[in-house]
């Protein structure tokens, strides 16, 4: 999923963090797209289509809205084994703003 360019709507979206993914707010269209990328690969790592050194090449050191997207790969794996990993809320609703 990527969003528009035109695409003004704030949303709530997952932030990756060492302790899980954090609820943000934005309107910035660039960065959704950016956090949808990242999870588009972390989704690859999950399912052993991307390596874990392929997967910290790409984002290891990437600031989206200013703060550093989480990319140790092991630790991500260890969360996802605990469940801690919930991909069917990256976008959630915002009472009812669009």
């Amino acid at each position: 999923m990527r969003a528009s360019k035109a695409d003004r709507r704030v949303r709530d979206l997952l932030f990756p963090m060492p302790m899980g993914d954090v609820p943000r707010r934005t309107r910035n269209s660039r960065q959704a797209t950016q956090l949808s990328d990242y999870y588009n690969d972390r989704e690859k790592l999950l399912y052993g289509k991307l390596s874990m050194a392929e997967f910290e090449a790409k984002w290891r050191g990437v600031r989206i809205a200013g703060e550093e997207v989480f990319a140790d790969a092991g630790a991500i794996l260890e969360m996802a084994d605990a469940d801690v990993l919930k991909m069917e809320n990256l976008y959630t609703s915002v009472d009812g703003e669009q």
